[in-house]
């Protein structure tokens, strides 16, 4: 399972509804149909779910892949932090994480 799917469904009790949650395949609705401790007193989990799923129509894209080259010409032209300012854009950073 995703991470976010895994979270809800495990944090989730017998018979209750979770939902929406977002995770790379789209928007997920998770119903926890039943719980049960295996042999090792770990949580399992019986779950359905229905999933939504989200597309980019192809002008969405054209349009970030146009503002990210000009945000890059910026970038290159004055600097990465002015290009973040004039773009009207926030710095985010992202701890990688491999499984």
């Amino acid at each position: 399972m995703v991470k976010s799917f895994d979270e809800a469904a495990f944090s989730a009790s017998k018979n209750q509804i979770i939902g929406p949650v977002e995770s790379k395949f789209g928007y997920h609705v998770i119903f926890v149909r039943d719980t049960r401790l295996d042999s090792n007193s770990e949580k399992e989990v019986l779950a359905s779910h229905i999933l939504i799923q989200t597309e980019l129509l192809p002008s969405t894209l054209s349009n970030i892949r146009k503002e990210a080259t000009l945000f890059s010409y910026d970038a290159q032209d004055n600097g990465f932090d002015k290009a973040v300012q004039e773009h009207t854009k926030k710095i985010e950073t992202h701890v990688r994480f491999d499984n």
